[in-house]
Formats: C-alpha cells, sequence, structure tokens
C-alpha cells in the first residue's frame, strides 16, 4: 500500500508543470502566420513563406522567415517573465524580428489555434491546427 501511494505521489510531481513549461508547450511548433505588419503597415509580401518555428526542446530555437533580402535563419528565443506576464524574446540578426513580444493565445475552435506576438515594431498573427489542451 505504501509503494502504491510513494509511486502515485512522484507521479502527480513529474506531471505537474510550470507556467513556463506549458507556455512552451503551446508556443513549440509551426505556424501559419496570416498577418505581418511592421511599423504599422502590411508587410505580408515581404516573406519569402509565411512559416515561423518555435522548438522549445532544442534550448529555445526558432526558425524566421526569409524576408526584406534578408535570408530565413535559425535564431533563439526566451520565455521571460516581465513583471509577472511572460513575454517573448527573440534575438535575431534580422533586425525586424529581433525584439520582446507580448504574447497572446485564442483557441478559434475546431482545433484551429492563433498565436498573436506583437512588439515595439512587429505584429505577427498566425495560427496552427492542432489538438488538446490549449
Amino acid at each position: 500500500m505504501n509503494r502504491i501511494l510513494l509511486l502515485l505521489i512522484v507521479i502527480f510531481f513529474i506531471s505537474c508543470k510550470s507556467n513556463k513549461e506549458r507556455l512552451n508547450d503551446r508556443i513549440s511548433d509551426s505556424w501559419s502566420i496570416e498577418e505581418f505588419y511592421y511599423l504599422d503597415e502590411d508587410h505580408m509580401d515581404s516573406l519569402r513563406y509565411n512559416v515561423i518555428s518555435f522548438n522549445f526542446p532544442n534550448q529555445g530555437d526558432i526558425y524566421i522567415p526569409k524576408s526584406y533580402g534578408q535570408e530565413g535563419e535559425r535564431s533563439r528565443f526566451e520565455l521571460i517573465n516581465h513583471n509577472g506576464t511572460f513575454k517573448i524574446e527573440i534575438y535575431s540578426k534580422n533586425e525586424v524580428f529581433n525584439g520582446l513580444y507580448n504574447v497572446n493565445w485564442v483557441d478559434k475552435g475546431s482545433g484551429i489555434k492563433q498565436l498573436n506576438l506583437v512588439s515595439e515594431k512587429v505584429s505577427i498573427k498566425a495560427y496552427k491546427k492542432g489538438f488538446g489542451e490549449f
């Protein structure tokens, strides 16, 4: 009986995730960019392709699409607890994408998830189809 209780306690603690880990789980994936604004102007046509990919298990890798004559690149991102709110800091050679972003998620229903990233210069609205908790 004690072994079962101990096993249940261990499983409980292993399954508990921090807010940062849940945030990592939400963002880790490829997202289809549907809106891209730079300095409040629509610049969707500047993107070579409309996918941005976050891969947290690989030390916060992000793949940024080719834009403004700069090649697409694999860069880094970090989740930051900024005054009690999580934000994403993107470290890129492409100055357009570089910066601190507010993060917002919307469950659009039918398994469609929306990711909103907003910095001082950039606003991105991206989508993915997925299931499970959001």
